[in-house]
């Protein structure tokens, strides 16, 4: 089982290092460093990851929260890691904040055992969802349906109703995801072949909330998902920005958990757990 990752980041170049580190060195890694980040801190990613011998960077675009520019960065992951000739069963993609909670052989035998599913939460934005009684935007419709105006990381939705386009049904979910190489490659020919949706998604609000679960929810491989990102996070704890930073506090939920990966950590300020999962759960 040859799992490659695909990492989007923008600090913490020390923090990159030990995620990298952490990973399986036969896996290939696509790392994009936001193109805001300054020069100095890209190359001090750049070198803190140097030690792995699969490491490769790809282009960098403007990532904004909200914005279309993550979906760009994550489809660009996407297509080198297609276009890498580097032989992989599934793809993984992670944040500069993850970390796998769980050894390299156990991940590799569930994913081994997993078949050809396909982890990631996709649900319907259409029907009742997590996302139903949010307001404003963040409603679940109302973030594909209406047309955004967008400003870097600000977002203005206008009156302005809007459809699909190629008759495709809207689905939702967590950024994050594991997909089989087959998913990838369907996910690059639609960005080739239907322009239109990139265009679509230039004004929808999180697109990367809904693109590749759109893209999938209305493929032949739709019958293969399973609603599920694998990751370990706390989104009701009131400790901003969310979702909560994960603290040594937190070892006996990350030690209780099934979850093969975990977000977000913060080795700067929170070191100590990153030695207790390496020490304990990853050991």
């Amino acid at each position: 089982m040859q799992i490659a990752y695909l990492i989007l980041c923008h600090t913490q170049p020390a923090q990159m290092g030990r995620l990298v580190a952490a990973l399986p060195r036969t896996s290939p890694i696509f790392i994009h460093v936001d193109a805001r980040t300054p020069r100095a801190d890209y190359d001090a990613i750049v070198a803190q990851t140097a030690g792995h011998p699969l490491v490769r960077f790809v282009r960098r675009h403007r990532c904004f929260w909200s914005g279309y520019g993550i979906v760009r960065a994550t489809n660009t992951l996407i297509a080198a890691a297609v276009a890498s000739g580097i032989p992989f069963d599934r793809a993984t993609l992670l944040s500069g904040t993850d970390y796998p909670i769980k050894p390299e052989d156990e991940i590799a035998a569930f994913f081994a055992a997993a078949g050809a599913r396909e982890f990631i939460e996709t649900f319907p934005l259409h029907a009742p969802n997590r996302w139903s009684n949010h307001g404003g935007s963040y409603h679940g419709p109302a973030r594909v349906d209406w047309f955004h105006l967008r400003f870097r990381s600000r977002a203005w939705r206008m009156p302005w109703w809007r459809r699909l386009p190629y008759g495709y049904v809207a689905f939702g979910g967590s950024q994050w995801w594991t997909l089989t190489r087959a998913a990838l490659e369907h996910i690059d020919r639609v960005r080739v072949r239907q322009p239109r949706l990139r265009r679509f998604f230039r004004n929808v609000f999180l697109p990367d909330e809904s693109y590749v679960q759109t893209v999938l929810g209305n493929s032949s491989l739709a019958a293969n998902i399973v609603s599920d990102d694998l990751r370990l996070h706390i989104w009701d704890r009131p400790e901003p920005p969310y979702p909560a930073v994960l603290k040594t506090a937190d070892f006996a939920l990350l030690q209780a958990s099934d979850r093969l990966f975990a977000r977000k950590f913060d080795l700067r300020n929170h070191p100590e757990v990153y030695d207790r999962i390496d020490g304990h759960l990853r050991a």
